[in-house]
């Protein structure tokens, strides 16, 4: 294992500033470590790449009717869908000046405008399936509330984009793919308001998920921070780590093994920066954290235990 500060032993557990203690617990936490590793799109890509191969259907019916077993209540916003010529859909719900929502007493306000637009691609060559998809979303003063027992409005504006491909041999069984995003988004809740900002591109096969690039900003009023992959994080598949288990996920995460992370933020009032040395590859739990030029060794596993 190397670290990022080679010419000086590493200091032991909880030498870290707050902050960083707390970034790395909710970084390395069962629900981030899989968005983290991108979990939830490669998922959401192979379902769709299953589906095609089955010929399930994986969503609406090529009808564009409901397939639900219920009466669905009838929308108080404007409904568009529109079919472009490459085969993507585009669905608008345009709330207006606001309306109400939901159906009896459970009623709730709505306003604004919001928009998505899909498209999904199955194709096969020879043993190989290939399963396309891209999806991007536009909010414009789409907000509401969440009903009679919560009067605090919610207000959302902003773009945001995946698109990415899945293949996977039958006769090899292996897969791959890779995905992009951006986001670019502003949300306020009641008197609080925070923005987002996001850009990476990610790959994946049987052996592990690569971070290539991501750069990820919060912030709230003055307090900030950001998140740049300066070295592509790798996550190996065949290095669960049993010591770590979420209570609340009940889910086992995968911690990653190589690559660097860098951290700047502004936090009650302190700036400060921080690199996560993620390691050399190997499967030990154990990453390096240098700040304010001192480098701290950490056994992820005795500290998530211990937070």
């Amino acid at each position: 294992m190397a670290w990022l500060v080679a010419c000086q032993d590493p200091e032991p557990n909880g030498k870290l500033s707050e902050f960083a203690s707390e970034f790395i617990s909710l970084r390395l936490g069962g629900q981030n470590a899989a968005a983290m590793t991108g979990q939830p799109m490669i998922n959401r890509s192979f379902q769709g790449l299953m589906g095609g191969m089955t010929g399930m259907p994986g969503g609406r019916a090529q009808n564009g009717s409901d397939t639900t077993l219920y009466e669905p209540w009838q929308s108080c916003a404007i409904i568009t869908e529109i079919t472009d010529d490459d085969g993507s859909v585009t669905i608008t719900y345009d709330y207006g000046k606001g309306c109400q929502e939901g159906w009896g007493e459970w009623t709730y306000t709505m306003f604004g405008k919001f928009q998505y637009t899909y498209r999904y691609t199955t194709d096969r060559a020879g043993s190989v399936y290939r399963h396309s998809y891209s999806f991007a979303s536009r909010a414009d003063n789409y907000g509401g509330n969440y009903g009679r027992h919560d009067s605090t409005r919610w207000l959302s504006n902003g773009t945001s984009s995946y698109e990415g491909e899945s293949t996977y041999d039958t006769v090899s069984q292996k897969f791959s793919g890779w995905f992009e995003h951006e986001n670019e988004s502003e949300y306020a809740y009641g008197d609080e308001e925070y923005e987002y900002r996001s850009d990476g591109r990610s790959s994946y096969d049987e052996k592990g998920h690569t971070v290539e690039r991501s750069e990820y900003e919060y912030q709230q009023d003055d307090e900030y921070y950001k998140s740049t992959v300066i070295r592509p994080v790798f996550t190996r598949y065949d290095c669960s780590s049993p010591s770590i288990i979420s209570a609340s996920s009940l889910m086992m995460p995968w911690i990653p093994v190589s690559g660097v992370e860098r951290v700047i933020y502004r936090q009650n009032g302190k700036t400060g920066l921080f690199e996560i040395n993620y390691g050399d590859g190997q499967c030990d739990d154990i990453i390096f954290v240098t700040e304010n030029g001192v480098t701290t060794r950490v056994d992820v596993g005795q500290w998530m235990t211990a937070f």
